[in-house]
Parts: C-alpha cells; structure tokens; sequence
C-alpha cells in the first residue's frame, strides 16, 4: 500500500510590511517615558515608516493617499495575491523597518532599544493576525530586537505564548559571533 504524499509550495522569502498602528506603537512603549520622550519616539518611528506622508503634513500640504488592499501589508490581499503566484503558503518575513531595526533610524542613528522593542510588538502582533486568519496559507515569525537578549527573550515568550506564533526569526549571527556564543545561552533556554 503506497501513502500519497501531498507536497505544499511554501515561499519563504515573502517581505511583509503591515500598517503601523501608532496608538499601539505608543502602547508598547515603556509607560516609564515621560509623554513627550514617547511622542519624540511615536515621531521618529513615523519619519522612518512613512516619510512622504509626514514630509507632506509639515509642507502643510495633503498627504499622499495610501494604496488600499496592497499585497505588500495587507493580510487578506495577499492571501487573495496567493492564488496568482502558485504557492500555498508564505513566511511572513518583515521588511522595510520591521526588517532593519538597527541604523534604521531616519536620523541616521540606531533607534533606541524601546521603539525598536514596541515595533517587534507590533509586527508579531500584525503577522499572528494574519497567521490566525489564514493558518493555511500564512507562517508568521516572531520578530526580536536580537542585541537586546532580555527583550528578545521577553518578546518570544510573549509572541509564543500570547499570540501563539511557533517560529522564531534570527539574523545569520549574533552581533558578529556564532549561535554556541555562551553568552546567548539563555536566550536558547
């Protein structure tokens, strides 16, 4: 008796760019911040996200419109993009900011380590909604501010455990030293 095997195309290089809720943005920030260091940050995060629409509002003119149902950062129009490129499942890899969480600042500088930890946040957040919606069709990996271990070790267990993602992202090394660094081990842990 031979067992069919069902084989899945699963694309693993799907950049994947969600809109930024900045109420939730702020939310994550730590409460700690006095309001006007959490708005310098909210500020910074939206140069750095959208820099056309807040070059626009302080020109004092009207923003460019945002595409509606782009694939790029929109769960369901991917998944409806889906059936256009042959693949039955995407990892929902993070792009743009979400992707360059160091250096990424439009200031030229690394954002500080609280707006880099709530925009992790806010992609795990973005890429479980979609995992939940579309659990064929969507891996979302958790995302992880990986200098910082104690808020990548915090983050995991978080994405994990409350929002229920299953895999984590990792850079190919941990600040120019390999994965059996004993300092990362309680990060494996």
């Amino acid at each position: 008796m031979t067992t069919p095997v069902i084989t899945r195309k699963i694309d693993v290089d799907t950049h994947f760019y969600p809109p930024v809720d900045y109420q939730a943005l702020r939310e994550y920030l730590p409460q700690s911040l006095v309001a006007q260091a959490q708005d310098m940050l909210v500020r910074d995060a939206m140069r750095a996200m959208e820099p056309e629409r807040v070059a626009a509002e302080t020109r004092g003119v009207a923003p460019p419109a945002r595409p509606q149902a782009d694939p790029h950062g929109d769960a369901d129009a991917r998944a409806a993009a889906m059936e256009q490129t042959g693949f039955d499942m995407q990892v929902l890899i993070p792009d743009a900011l979400f992707a360059n969480l160091y250096g990424a600042s439009p200031s030229n500088h690394d954002l500080a380590l609280p707006i880099r930890t709530a925009l992790c946040k806010l992609y795990n957040d973005a890429v479980a909604d979609a995992e939940r919606r579309y659990p064929d069709r969507f891996i979302g990996p958790v995302n992880i501010p990986f200098d910082d271990l104690e808020a990548s070790i915090q983050e995991s267990r978080r994405a994990v455990r409350e929002l229920g993602l299953r895999a984590v992202l990792v850079p190919g090394n941990w600040m120019g030293h390999n994965f059996d660094s004993l300092d990362l081990y309680p990060f494996w842990e």
